[in-house]
């Protein structure tokens, strides 16, 4: 669950045994964190939840700011950042990539699968993803073979994420507008019918 702007927010996803949250260091986007805002939340995180920092070409200082002051759990870039770039720091990292249905995006993905931890798959990439759903059964049909985990992005709702499970079957989904009752403010219950609708499809495809 990524947008986290609050500290219930963050207590929810915890209790509703959400595996990570992500915070937005990502100048315009409505849900962007300053590095007070967001040690305050990091200091107070349930441990058992991972903490994703995401940047949408930042600079190397910036980055190196938030890892120092929040010490991340991983790192996570929506923009054109390089492969170079992107381990330059060490860490995990899961870089974000827009679904298009031609050959280059097997260049793009290509690029990053030695040092990449994930990639992140959503409709177009920047500030953070844009709240809209693509084409899953065309990317079904048309997606490169891909060998690291991937996670579904784009316009993710209680009521589509199942759906979106059952046809790409990817190892994990990312949401943040979708369980929002406006921008960086989540609403509780669509967090809460969020996890039961990927838990129901997990059941329905066989795990755990």
């Amino acid at each position: 669950m990524c947008g986290m702007r609050r500290r219930e927010d963050m207590d929810c996803a915890a209790q509703l045994g959400v595996d990570a949250v992500g915070l937005v260091f990502a100048p315009g986007s409505p849900r962007t964190l300053s590095l007070d805002e967001a040690a305050a939340m990091r200091g107070k995180r349930p441990l058992w939840t991972e903490v994703a920092a995401l940047f949408v070409d930042p600079e190397a200082a910036w980055v190196n700011e938030v890892i120092r002051a929040l010490a991340p759990t991983c790192l996570q870039f929506h923009g054109d950042e390089s492969a170079e770039f992107c381990e330059s720091f060490n860490m995990p990292y899961i870089k974000a990539i827009g679904a298009s249905y031609d050959k280059e995006i097997e260049a793009k993905l290509g690029a990053y699968e030695a040092s990449a931890g994930a990639f992140l798959i959503d409709v177009q990439t920047g500030s953070g993803g844009g709240g809209e759903t693509f084409d899953w059964s065309a990317w079904a049909r048309s997606a490169p073979d891909i060998s690291l985990p991937c996670l579904l992005a784009g316009g993710l709702t209680p009521d589509n994420v199942g759906a979106a499970l059952k046809c790409l079957h990817p190892w994990g989904v990312d949401v943040s507008s979708g369980i929002e009752r406006e921008r960086g403010v989540k609403d509780h219950e669509l967090m809460r019918q969020f996890v039961d609708a990927v838990r129901k499809a997990d059941s329905d495809n066989g795990q755990k």
